[in-house]
């Protein structure tokens, strides 16, 4: 660690080199930083967030999980990181890992930013794009007709992959009961 500046000052200083898109200068900043107990939560975030910038998401996944191992991050903070893990880890094209991280801010807050909307994006590869609209006769009751949840999953009205409608008793259709 520079011996003339705190970690507080070369934290903050990183900050600023980081909003000024000097991410390598920002990096060497906070990489002295985390030495400092105090700090390596929050340095591991930002240095997270400069590895990002400069799309090394395998190294902004790395750090963020070294953020969430501290112990420094409030609550709060420890929800932007798992959020910011499962956009970094969705942008890596590994959907059920960042689907575990969503779900876990989703456990904590299931109103946070738009992390029911990013879960949605997550989760809709594995379902075929059909719905039940697209599928004829409205008086029959098909496979995804009805929103609701099959584990910790919320089918609404789309059918997963693999799943043929011939599947479903009376190839595809259901009789519906009248109220």
């Amino acid at each position: 660690m520079d011996t003339r500046m705190s970690a507080r000052e070369l934290y903050e200083r990183g900050r600023m080199l980081r909003q000024a898109k000097m991410y390598d200068r920002a990096l060497a900043d906070f990489r002295s930083v985390i030495q400092d107990p105090n700090y390596v939560g929050k340095a591991h975030t930002q240095a997270a967030l400069c590895f990002r910038a400069m799309s090394r998401h395998g190294e902004a996944a790395a750090a963020l999980e070294k953020a969430l191992a501290s112990s420094t991050l409030s609550l709060n903070e420890q929800m932007h990181v798992l959020y910011l893990l499962g956009q970094t880890l969705e942008s890596l094209g590994r959907n059920a890992e960042a689907l575990e991280a969503y779900g876990w801010v989703r456990q904590a807050d299931s109103g946070f930013l738009d992390v029911d909307d990013r879960i949605t994006i997550v989760i809709d590869p594995f379902f075929d794009r059909t719905t039940a609209d697209e599928l004829a006769h409205q008086d029959v009751l098909r496979l995804a007709d009805a929103k609701r949840a099959i584990g910790r999953l919320i089918l609404d009205r789309r059918v997963p992959p693999a799943v043929k409608m011939e599947d479903v008793i009376g190839c595809g259709q259901v009789p519906c009961p009248r109220p």
